[in-house]
C-alpha cells in the first residue's frame, strides 16, 4: 500500500532541485483521451479537503513504495483523472470513494525516497536525486495532483463489494479496487468510472428521499450538514 501521506514536506528543497532539472508539464490530455486512476490516502494523514486546502498549485502524490503502483503513476498524464479514495478510516470519512483529484503534472522522482528526514525514505536511494524517472537510479516516483470534485456521498468499498457480489458479470466486480483492495493506485476502466458515478448519483437520490420522508410536510427542520472530508 501507499506509505501514509504527510502534511509537512521535509524534504521542499530536494522536490525543488528535481523539479527545475526536469520538465513539469505533459501533454495535457482531455474529454475522452483522459485516462482514469484511483489513489488512496488515508485521511488521518492526507485528506481531500488536505488536497482542496494546497489550491490550485495541488501537492505530490509521494510515498508510493510499490512496484505495481509506481508503475501506474507513470503512466498518469496531465489531465488524467483519478477518484480519491478514504483507506483505513472509519465511516464518516470511509473507507471509500469520496471525490476526484487530477492529475497536473507527470511524475518526477519522488524525493522523499531520497530525504533520511522523511519516513518514506529509501535507503537504497543515494544522492544525487536523478532528474529523470527512466533512470535506473529512480526507483520511485510522484506526480502532482490537484483537487477536483468532492461527492455529495461517500461511496464505501463495501457497497461496492456488496455490487459486484450480486453482480458478478458487472464492470465494478472486474475492478481492482474489489479484487485487489490493498493496491494504493489502480487503473479504471471509462465503464467502471460512469458505473461508480451512476451509484454515487443513485445514492444520493436515495439518501434525499429518505429526508423527504422523515419530513414530508417540508418543515423548516435544517439539519446540519458536515463536511464528509477531513
Amino acid at each position: 500500500m501507499m506509505g501514509s501521506r504527510t502534511r509537512r514536506r521535509s524534504s521542499a528543497s530536494l522536490t525543488t532541485s528535481v523539479v527545475t532539472a526536469a520538465s513539469t508539464s505533459g501533454d495535457d490530455v482531455s474529454g475522452e483521451e483522459r485516462r482514469r486512476f484511483l489513489v488512496k490516502s488515508e485521511p488521518s494523514e492526507f485528506s481531500l479537503s488536505d488536497l482542496l486546502a494546497c489550491g490550485p498549485e495541488g501537492d505530490e502524490w509521494d510515498g508510493v513504495r510499490n512496484y505495481e503502483a509506481r508503475n501506474i503513476l507513470k503512466e498518469m498524464q496531465v489531465g488524467d483523472l483519478a477518484f480519491f479514495y478514504h483507506s483505513n478510516c472509519r465511516m464518516p470519512y470511509g473507507p471509500g470513494i469520496v471525490g476526484i483529484a487530477q492529475v497536473i503534472r507527470t511524475a518526477l522522482p519522488d524525493a522523499t525516497a531520497w530525504d533520511p528526514t522523511d519516513k518514506h525514505h529509501d535507503p537504497k536511494c543515494t544522492l544525487p536525486i536523478p532528474t529523470d524517472i527512466t533512470d535506473k537510479a529512480c526507483r520511485w516516483v510522484s506526480p502532482r495532483m490537484s483537487f477536483q470534485k468532492e461527492y455529495p456521498v461517500i461511496l464505501t468499498l463495501k457497497e461496492l463489494k456488496d455490487h459486484a457480489k450480486e453482480n458478478p458479470e458487472s464492470v465494478i466486480a472486474s475492478m481492482d479496487l474489489v479484487r485487489r483492495s490493498r493496491l494504493s493506485v489502480t487503473r479504471v476502466t471509462e465503464e467502471q468510472w460512469a458505473q461508480v458515478e451512476a451509484m454515487i448519483a443513485q445514492k444520493k437520490k436515495e439518501q434525499e428521499s429518505e429526508i423527504e420522508i422523515d419530513n414530508p410536510e417540508g418543515l423548516n427542520t435544517k439539519r446540519a450538514k458536515k463536511s464528509k472530508i477531513i
